[in-house]
């Protein structure tokens, strides 16, 4: 006689992640798209524990992560724990993320104001590593307007700036960007100010009399001090 008996047993859960290492410039979304857990149907449930060395944060779902690194040179870590749907032993898999250091784009100018027209000179720009691309744009800020060609390299001549007002100040915003051969950049900006150009000008009462004569003069300038 032949007894026969089929026994099942449950395979442990499996937490399998498309990959173990990304990098990328800040902001980067990590989500769905660029990490993932593989999916088993012996799977239950799909939990992420992701930790940023100060903070932790928990989500859940096979494809529902998604988590902002906002900084550069920021390293997260991220767990995918996956328990299994027939109460077998829960597995781990842990990945790393992390956001490149941001080239400096810290620059000043010799002078950030002076009398119509003006010609601001760059100097101090911090970020002289080779292999860098600098790009610098002159915007006018009453237009919003750029004057003249976006330029290039660490050092470029600018372009003069104007006022053509008497008596208010113009004002341009100078933007320096710098872009590293990872494609992270950064920008800095400095305005500058042109003052106005004083109007020397007067009124007489009359350009020719009898002697005795005493003209009278009228201040007629415009934008002066004093």
């Amino acid at each position: 006689n032949t007894f026969s008996a089929t026994v099942t047993v449950y395979p442990d859960a499996i937490a399998q992640l498309n990959t173990n290492s990304l990098s990328a410039c800040a902001p980067f979304t990590i989500n769905g798209t660029n990490l993932f857990a593989t999916t088993y149907p012996t799977n239950d449930t799909y939990t992420w524990t992701i930790t940023d060395g100060t903070n932790t944060t928990t989500q859940t779902g096979a494809t529902g992560l998604n988590y902002i690194i906002s900084n550069s040179n920021t390293t997260v870590t991220i767990t995918l724990t996956v328990t299994s749907a027939n109460g077998c032993n829960t597995n781990t898999a842990t990945a790393t993320v992390t956001t490149y250091d941001d080239p400096d784009p810290s620059w000043t100018l010799q002078s950030s104001a002076d009398c119509n027209p003006f010609t601001p000179v760059i100097s101090n720009v911090t970020a002289t590593t080779t292999g860098l691309t600098h790009t610098w744009t002159v915007v006018d800020d009453a237009t919003g307007t750029q004057v003249g060609s976006t330029l290039s390299g660490l050092n470029p001549t600018l372009p003069q700036l104007t006022n053509t007002s008497n008596t208010t100040n113009a004002t341009y915003t100078i933007t320096h960007t710098v872009s590293d051969q990872n494609g992270c950049s950064d920008s800095q900006s400095i305005t500058v100010t042109v003052y106005p150009t004083p109007l020397a000008d007067f009124n007489i009462t009359s350009s020719a009399a009898c002697a005795p004569w005493t003209p009278t003069i009228t201040d007629a300038s415009i934008g002066k001090t004093g």
